[in-house]
């Protein structure tokens, strides 16, 4: 595909059908196994790598010709070197699907977040071949997993964890039961069947967040996605990697509020067996304003004035207090 002639500006989803990480081989015949996922899945970034390298020459070329002197942009080596140039944009997203397969049959299990008004989370599992049974299994804690929930199920069937005022809601056509203090589940699929979890997070003071169409939602967030990346201007060989860390960026803002995030990241201990853990889920004002230097320096100025909004609104009882003395 993206050898396609004539070459234009793409969107392209790598989808790996192996994995290379695995459990440990017990015998023989996992070895074969796990020999073979690991050489395709090797073979897959190998293509990708390759790819990569030949695009960034073509950028090379194509800004190498644009400095050559008129006279020689109508030479033969010129034209030869101008048949390979481009300027051309490809953005790969790499999906890695999990598999699992048994003696009986084949499934793989996709997750992703929506863009939706809610936050929330999407697993699918889709039977692929033969049958195959899961188990399931939804443990939440909240507070740095100090604070278990009350746990309900509500009248359409949908499991409903509080705790103070937090929320989280899992729905799905699995039969699900409580033990120990966790919801459990099994369940079967076969080939050609699909069986979605959404969990959603909300307010215990609002109405539960509604529901979503799992099935819908991957061609939405991806409609939402290409729509948003599509506004990068072209910048030349590096198009591409400012796309893609453009997105990684954008995935750190929180879209009712216009706060920015530090990173993903939590519990990470300041030294081994130490008492201090770094969470890195809030906004520090330096880490904000470099992911708000390079939304601005590409034409994204919404972000901007929500974060404006969001810091006006976070010390606005602090300035209230300084004006009072």
């Amino acid at each position: 595909m993206v050898e396609t002639e004539p070459r234009r500006d793409t969107l392209a989803f790598q989808v790996d059908l192996w994995s290379a990480r695995g459990e440990f081989p017990r015998n023989i015949f996992d070895v074969m196994t796990r020999d073979k996922e690991i050489r395709y899945s090797s073979r897959t970034r190998a293509g990708t790598d390759q790819f990569k390298h030949i695009q960034k020459i073509r950028h090379t070329l194509a800004g190498l010709l644009e400095k050559l002197p008129q006279e020689l942009k109508n030479g033969p080596e010129a034209r030869l070197l101008g048949s390979v140039a481009e300027r051309r944009v490809y953005n790969i997203v790499h999906l890695i699907y999990r598999e699992f397969e048994t003696e009986s049959g084949r499934a793989t299990v996709i997750d992703f977040m929506p863009i939706s008004d809610e936050p929330g989370l999407v697993r699918i599992v889709v039977g692929r071949s033969g049958r195959i049974d899961f188990r399931t299994e939804f443990v939440a804690r909240f507070n740095y997993g100090s604070t278990v929930p009350w746990v309900n199920r509500l009248d359409d069937g949908t499991i409903n964890a509080i705790a103070g005022p937090e929320r989280l809601v899992l729905r799905t056509p699995a039969a699900l039961y409580g033990e120990d203090l966790r919801t459990l589940g099994e369940f079967t699929v076969e080939a050609g069947e699909s069986v979605p979890f959404i969990l959603a997070y909300g307010t215990s003071v609002q109405p539960p967040p509604p529901p979503i169409d799992a099935f819908e939602a991957p061609q939405r967030t991806e409609a939402s996605w290409r729509k948003w990346s599509d506004r990068c201007p072209d910048v030349g060989p590096w198009s591409q990697a400012v796309k893609r860390s453009l997105i990684t960026l954008k995935a750190l803002t929180y879209a009712p509020t216009g706060g920015i995030v530090a990173a993903v990241t939590t519990s990470l201990p300041e030294r081994l067996g130490g008492v201090r853990n770094w969470d890195y889920r809030y906004c520090w004002l330096r880490d904000a304003t470099f992911t708000l230097l390079a939304f601005m320096h590409l034409g994204y100025y919404e972000e901007a004035r929500d974060w404006r909004d969001w810091l006006v609104r976070a010390v606005a009882a602090t300035l209230r207090n300084r004006e009072s003395t």
